[in-house]
């Protein structure tokens, strides 16, 4: 296993031979480096966030050209696209190295509505570009936004506990636990604590979290893989299922309301009851409260 400590060869390679293929096209007018790269702080695993301005004019055919421009940077191995709301594509493609780059193609016009939480390094910049590349400071409707979205979808999922282990789908009950834990318990951590990092992405964002709080989501997974022992038999205790998702779940209740607080965001105090009696029912859960 590489150390995080290795030299950066194949992404600082990739990121070369991008800069060589955008500055031929006459198209791109700009060109940075966003995320660990602009930062500084890369290392041997870090994905490359490359970003290019592109005229409005330009923009449909350069984005519906995107993924032959890539083929001349390196081989596709993989590729997927999503788009943001302020006129950005992100085409999100995997490498032969293999190297991860994220490839934002943003329209010149509305540069400045983007969302940026990093520094950036320019790369090279022929159309007056870098000025309007600003770090986002007031990020605090962004917050409350994004965290009503989240607050919102755990609670749409609040039956799965009760629906997979009455199916007896224990694996898929397991991973939902995990799922729980990274995307929503961890963000409703950072959101507290960090909040320019609640919007990195999921599966990504434990490593911003304080030794504390680490070490907090760490014993939460770690009981949660115990409770499932047993599970490649058949079934593992439901007692101790349902026991370390109640301490799961409402250890998520609990720091989402905290977020709220904060944030100014109303708590869905209805939902939480709501789910409670209805887990309690299906589950017997929380019968000691």
């Amino acid at each position: 296993m590489r150390s995080p400590e290795v030299a950066t060869a194949v992404q600082d390679r990739l990121i070369e031979r991008a800069c060589e293929v955008l500055e031929a096209d006459e198209r791109v007018l700009a060109c940075w480096l966003e995320g660990s790269f602009g930062r500084g702080t890369a290392d041997a695993w870090s994905d490359v966030d490359l970003h290019v301005a592109v005229s409005d004019a330009n923009w449909s055919a350069f984005r519906r050209e995107a993924r032959e421009i890539l083929k001349r940077i390196g081989d596709v191995l993989a590729y997927g696209e999503v788009p943001f709301p302020w006129g950005t594509q992100l085409i999100l493609t995997t490498l032969s190295g293999p190297a991860r780059l994220d490839f934002y193609i943003e329209r010149r016009e509305r540069i400045s509505e983007a969302l940026r939480l990093d520094q950036h390094r320019l790369m090279f910049d022929r159309g007056g570009v870098e000025l309007s590349l600003k770090v986002t400071h007031d990020i605090e409707p962004l917050i409350r936004a994004r965290l009503q979205e989240l607050t919102q979808t755990f609670f749409f999922g609040g039956m799965w506990p009760a629906r997979l282990a009455g199916r007896g789908e224990w694996g898929t009950l397991f991973a939902n636990g995990l799922i729980v834990v990274y995307q929503f318990l961890v963000p409703a951590l950072l959101i507290q604590d960090s909040p320019q990092h609640f919007f990195r992405p999921h599966f990504h964002n434990e490593r911003w979290l304080s030794p504390e709080r680490r070490s907090q989501v760490d014993g939460l997974v770690a009981a949660v893989g115990r409770a499932f022992e047993g599970m490649e038999k058949g079934e593992p205790s439901r007692q101790a299922v349902f026991s370390a998702y109640e301490t799961l779940l409402s250890t998520v209740w609990r720091e989402f309301r905290a977020a709220c607080e904060e944030h100014g965001v109303e708590y869905p105090e209805a939902a939480e009851l709501e789910t409670r009696a209805y887990l309690g029912r299906e589950l017997g859960m929380f019968a000691d409260e």
